[in-house]
């Protein structure tokens, strides 16, 4: 593993977050909703050098809207906002701890602003039926980002549409379609392109006590990566072909501290063309350690095959559900 994740090797946070959900009745049918969502790192925070990444934020905001809900019409939210593509697609496929290299959210050097991971000013409206759920976002024009680069990135317009298949009880499919009109200006000359971002994946979740899959892929056109963006312009449409999969099984343990073992086997692959060519697939194994008292351990090992040589990786997290 390279120099830059050293920080990795000596024991980093590893996306700790919290949220506050909240809800207004007004009567059976209609309610008010309040939604927040922020990762944070306490290891940038006590400014533990050598724990964190450089450049990395000690908080980031995810979420943050305002909502209505009604059991007959449906419900509407705006302010950031996850995007359609994580909640339907990504989070279904989150299922182990380490990169997600098959989704559009690691690559993107604007993950929370063109909506492969959140978006601002979004509004977005969700309808639930017997047997599927329909989703529909409108995202309005953002002022410019600072890219952390030469770059300052500015969303004009998107749209996404989502779908959500209930084929049996703990069987599910889903499909998105997301489109973003966008900006990039050089903060040096000024210089702007503009140009257009799509996603589109599906993925295939099976969930019940002991069995727990999750299968997908995507197509994605012009999500960015951050090392495209240090000289100049990409000056071709960026396209890219991702996937994961991951199947785990849970024992459920009669001991007085060791409540669930689940053993899983997982992978991801991304291959970028045109303005880029870059191959990665990833294959491993690990365990999942479920104790008393909300604490849990994970152990990962994957195997490596891409175009630069990166090595295997061994992970080991200890965690705390709140």
């Amino acid at each position: 593993m390279n120099e830059k994740q050293k920080y990795r090797r000596d024991g980093y946070n590893a996306a700790s977050k919290f949220y506050i959900d909240a809800e207004y009745k007004f009567n059976d049918d209609l309610a008010l909703l309040y939604g927040y969502q922020a990762f944070f790192n306490p290891l940038k925070t006590l400014n533990w050098q050598g724990h964190y990444q450089n450049g990395e934020q000690a908080f980031t905001r995810e979420q943050s809207y305002l909502g209505l809900s009604s059991t007959t019409y449906g419900t509407v939210k705006y302010g950031q906002i996850q995007s359609l593509y994580y909640d339907l697609i990504g989070q279904r496929l989150d299922l182990y701890d380490y990169a997600v290299i098959g989704q559009p959210a690691a690559w993107s050097s604007f993950a929370h602003y063109d909506g492969s991971a959140s978006t601002k000013n979004t509004l977005r409206y969700e309808k639930k039926f017997q047997s599927f759920d329909v989703y529909a976002a409108y995202l309005l024009n953002n002022h410019d980002t600072d890219t952390q680069q030469n770059f300052l990135y500015q969303k004009k317009q998107g749209l996404s549409l989502g779908l959500d298949l209930r084929l049996q009880p703990n069987l599910s499919l889903s499909s998105v379609w997301h489109h973003v009109d966008a900006n990039l200006r050089d903060k040096n000359n000024h210089l702007e392109k503009k140009f257009n971002q799509e996603m589109f994946g599906s993925a295939l979740f099976y969930n019940n006590d002991r069995w727990l899959i999750g299968v997908g892929g995507g197509w994605y056109k012009n999500i960015v990566p951050n090392y495209l963006l240090k000289e100049s312009f990409p000056q071709k449409d960026i396209e890219a072909y991702g996937y994961q999969y991951y199947v785990g099984y849970k024992f459920n343990l009669e001991h007085p501290f060791l409540q669930s073992i689940r053993p899983y086997i997982m992978g991801y692959g991304a291959t970028f063309k045109k303005a880029m060519h870059y191959d990665r697939n990833d294959y491993g194994f690990g365990f999942a350690l479920k104790f008393k008292y909300k604490f849990g351990f994970d152990f990962e090992h994957f195997f490596t095959q891409d175009s630069q040589h990166t090595p295997d990786v061994s992970l080991f997290r200890l965690r705390y559900d709140w």
